[in-house]
């Protein structure tokens, strides 16, 4: 391609008329900015973009499972498990009357019994209340070491605190669905409940 420049340049030639010529220059074809984009790949900002998104993503597997293969969600519920059968515990001591928990694969919650009616009933304490396990966790029970199946339909405790603060032999598992690694609720040789499972401490 050329383009004319403003302003013209005298050719000289013995003999020969004076003529007057203009001047060219070359052009340089138009550059396709697309193209040069895609060759030239990603830019810092884009490429810094990229690189939050991913230590934002490690940073919730870190606090979800730990850097050491802990999994802090399945500690909490173990731990409110306990927690919540060591509250049923002194109620049955307090009231002397036997207090239970029925379980599921997602939730648990407690019952005492009824002498006037010969029933089990929900208790009314707020503290053992219904509660639903997070999604993707899963419950399971085993009584004298067999595992029980777990029914929707129940409405009989599976594990026992009698008025004395007994426990019945039980052992719960909490796990994510298709992970082996478990936290385990169980009663120990004193009568409490111990918690076994990787995010116990040494």
């Amino acid at each position: 391609f050329f383009q004319a420049e403003d302003g013209i340049r005298d050719y000289k030639v013995t003999g020969v008329q004076t003529c007057a010529l203009p001047i060219y220059r070359r052009l340089k074809p138009p550059v396709d900015r697309s193209a040069r984009r895609s060759l030239d790949g990603f830019t810092l900002v884009e490429m810094l973009v990229v690189i939050t998104i991913i230590g934002l993503m490690i940073g919730a597997i870190v606090l979800a499972t730990g850097v050491v293969g802990r999994d802090h969600l399945l500690e909490d519920e173990a731990n409110r498990f306990a927690a919540r059968l060591g509250i049923a515990r002194e109620r049955a001591e307090i009231e002397a009357r036997p207090y239970g928990a029925i379980v599921r694969r997602d939730e648990y919650r407690f019952a005492t019994f009824d002498f006037d009616r010969m029933i089990w009933v929900d208790s009314d304490d707020t503290e053992l209340k219904r509660h639903a396990l997070p999604a993707g966790v899963e419950l399971k029970l085993l009584l004298e070491g067999r595992e029980v199946v777990l029914r929707d339909k129940i409405e009989v405790p599976q594990i026992g605190v009698g008025s004395d603060g007994e426990f019945t032999a039980f052992e719960v598992r909490l796990a994510r669905a298709g992970d082996p690694a478990t936290e385990n609720v169980a009663p120990d040789v004193d009568g409490g409940l111990r918690r076994t499972g990787p995010g116990t401490p040494a």
